[in-house]
């Protein structure tokens, strides 16, 4: 059960088996955090120290990885119930950071480098699948050498787990990579014509952008440049127009990598 030491935010519910003891406790958050590639990095790392040191302050099993819950409303557990609030990550610090629960700096190093239950499944997949991305341009037209290859890498990265994975899931993690990518990828079954201009199309953009950051817009000293455009509004104008191109250029990268 949850520790009744008052150190810790009280949980929302707690699901509990009567058979065993065993609970899962949860608390609600009043923003959610997405943790896909498109969210906040920032957000989802105070996210997970804060998980953690609600972990450490109730003493829960460090093994769990929080992906799945009892259900609480399945007659096999007992539900307890506890209130309804919710409650803002910077509240849950300022209750866990003076009790000293908060991990350190070098908590999160520590966690990718000895990842336990799912997440390890997670690491491999996640990694890998964008190691998929940039070996495919070595497989054009052979894609039972570019399984071998994905395969060997995900071999390569679960040896360097303290406990690695069964053969069995590595077979899957592999598997679901380069089946996904050669049936859906248009890198893939565009061809490397079309990876090369994408990848042009990228770099471009990127050192177009990359010298306007350098000096290269508003350090322009040829006559009648973006520095010496005596209009008004004239090097505002032409940073603008530059922004827009460069969106331009990103928008048709994405859409040749889609």
């Amino acid at each position: 059960m949850v520790s009744t030491v008052d150190n810790h935010p009280p949980p929302n519910v707690i699901i509990e088996n009567p058979v065993n003891g065993h609970a899962h406790a949860a608390w609600a958050i009043t923003t959610p955090i997405k943790v896909t590639n498109y969210g906040s990095r920032r957000s989802v790392r105070y996210g997970l120290s804060i998980e953690e040191a609600l972990r450490r302050a109730v003493g829960c099993d460090p093994h769990y990885p929080a992906r799945l819950i009892k259900n609480p409303f399945h007659p096999r557990w007992m539900t307890h119930f506890i209130h309804a609030d919710t409650s803002t990550l910077d509240r849950f610090g300022g209750t866990l950071t003076p009790a000293g629960h908060m991990p350190g700096r070098g908590w999160h190093n520590q966690r990718r480098r000895t990842p336990v239950g799912h997440s390890r499944n997670e690491t491999l997949f996640h990694g890998v699948r964008h190691f998929a991305y940039r070996e495919m341009r070595h497989h054009w037209g052979d894609p039972e050498g570019y399984r071998a290859a994905i395969a060997r890498e995900v071999a390569i990265r679960n040896a360097d787990f303290d406990t690695p994975l069964g053969v069995t899931e590595l077979g899957h993690i592999s598997t679901s990579i380069t089946d996904w990518t050669i049936r859906y990828s248009r890198m893939w079954n565009d061809g490397p014509a079309a990876y090369d201009q994408a990848f042009r199309a990228i770099q471009a953009a990127r050192g177009r952008k990359g010298s306007g950051r350098n000096g290269g817009l508003a350090g322009n000293s040829r006559p009648g440049g973006l520095a010496g455009n005596s209009r008004p509004g004239g090097l505002v104008r032409g940073r603008e127009q530059h922004a827009e191109s460069l969106c331009r250029q990103a928008a048709m990268a994405r859409a040749a990598y889609s």
